[in-house]
C-alpha cells in the first residue's frame, strides 16, 4: 500500500505539497532528474485536490494554458495506483512518452498553482524560490 507516499495530517501534507510545488516550478531548465520530477508532481497532484478539500489551499482560477498543463498532469497521475504500488514503482512503469509530456507539463502546472492556491503572502514565495535558486 502506497497511499502514505502522498496521505498524510494536513500539516505535514501542506508542508510537503508547497515544498514540492516550488521545486517543480523552478524546474523550467530541466535540471531536476526526470523521474524525480515525476514522482514529485504525481504524489504533488494527488495532495492539492485534497488540501484545497481541507480548506488548506485556495482553489485557483487558472487560465487555459495552466488548465492544459493541470488536465496532463492530472491525467497521467491519476493512473497511479496508490493501493498496490509506491509512487516510484510508477513512475519507472511510465513509458517515455508519458516522462517527457510531464516533465514539460509539470512546471507550468506547479507554477500556477504555486501563484494562485498556495496560502503564503507574495514576500514569502518570493523568499522560498530565492533559497532554492541558491541551492
Amino acid at each position: 500500500m502506497a497511499v502514505q507516499d502522498w496521505r498524510k495530517t494536513r500539516e505535514h501534507m501542506e508542508r510537503e505539497a508547497i515544498a514540492a510545488l516550488a521545486e517543480l516550478s523552478l524546474n523550467e531548465d530541466g535540471r531536476m532528474p526526470l523521474r524525480e520530477a515525476a514522482a514529485l508532481a504525481v504524489v504533488t497532484a494527488h495532495q492539492v485536490p485534497e488540501l484545497v478539500e481541507m480548506g488548506a489551499f485556495e482553489a485557483g482560477d487558472l487560465d487555459d494554458d495552466a488548465m492544459n498543463a493541470t488536465a496532463v498532469v492530472v491525467d497521467i497521475a491519476s493512473g497511479w495506483d496508490d493501493e498496490s504500488e509506491s509512487v516510484a514503482e510508477y513512475v519507472e512503469s511510465l513509458d517515455e512518452h508519458d516522462l517527457e509530456r510531464l516533465s514539460r507539463y509539470a512546471q507550468a502546472w506547479a507554477a500556477a498553482v504555486w501563484q494562485q492556491m498556495v496560502p503564503l503572502s507574495q514576500a514569502e514565495k518570493d523568499t522560498t524560490l530565492a533559497s532554492l535558486r541558491l541551492q
